[in-house]
């Protein structure tokens, strides 16, 4: 696998169209310094074991994998997730994190367009982003490499790997009830109402803030657009 003309990898060359379109959306995200570390025979790898990892997901569940690392060698501990795609997920994991002392040395979160059977097993990717028009029967998923700057220095994978899951569960809650707050007034979000809901609900004062700020970035372009037609007649 050679390098393309624009300065990213080039993953013509796999015969497996999910571990290209996974490998390119992993590049995509990647800094130049980040990319200079890492082979694109390596990404193409790390592609593959999170392809293998989200094959089996049944719509409304989170997979959540921890596997330590060892400062000896300079392995990083790698979070993997796979999930519904959702408001707040990025702000809500990276927080959960580092709110513990734990360092980040790199997330990737590219966001799929996927099709499932009936059981949740993968039948491919499509090479289309989550906001395009998108065919019948497929539905918007987030997938996560995360990397940690240290070994978990005597943490259970388990704990951790807990404590992901607890996340998500919140995430997938609010992202619900969000959405309906959002549908409850037809064009305009009522802010207050959200935060209402967010305060009532969540009782962790960090998470509660980081998924303020989420919000606030959702309705603020939302906001601009109403705006600038509010003088459009209905």
């Amino acid at each position: 696998m050679t390098s393309a003309p624009s300065g990213q990898p080039s993953f013509d060359g796999l015969s497996n169209p999910s571990v290209r379109i996974l490998a390119q959306r992993f590049a995509r995200q990647m800094g130049d310094a980040d990319l200079q570390q890492r082979t694109p025979e390596v990404l193409a790898a790390q592609a593959d074991e999170l392809l293998a990892f989200a094959r089996q997901r049944e719509h409304g569940t989170a997979l959540v994998s921890v596997q330590p690392g060892t400062d000896s060698s300079g392995e990083p501990t790698v979070l993997q997730i796979a999930t519904d795609d959702m408001s707040f997920l990025v702000d809500s994991v990276t927080g959960a994190l580092t709110s513990d002392g734990r360092a980040i040395r790199l997330i990737l979160h590219p966001q799929f367009v996927v099709r499932r059977d009936e059981s949740g097993a993968l039948v491919e990717i499509l090479d289309l982003d989550v906001d395009d028009e998108c065919p019948p029967g497929v539905q918007a998923e987030s997938w996560m490499r995360i990397e940690l700057e240290r070994s978990l220095e005597g943490e259970l994978p388990h704990v951790l790997q807990e404590q992901i899951e607890h996340v998500l569960r919140e995430c997938g809650r609010l992202h619900a009830e969000s959405d309906g707050v959002f549908r409850a007034r037809d064009p305009r979000i009522d802010r207050t109402v959200a935060i209402k809901t967010i305060e009532a609900e969540i009782a962790d004062s960090d998470l509660r803030d980081r998924v303020v700020n989420a919000l606030d970035r959702l309705v603020g372009p939302i906001g601009a657009i109403e705006e600038e037609f509010a003088h459009v007649p209905a």
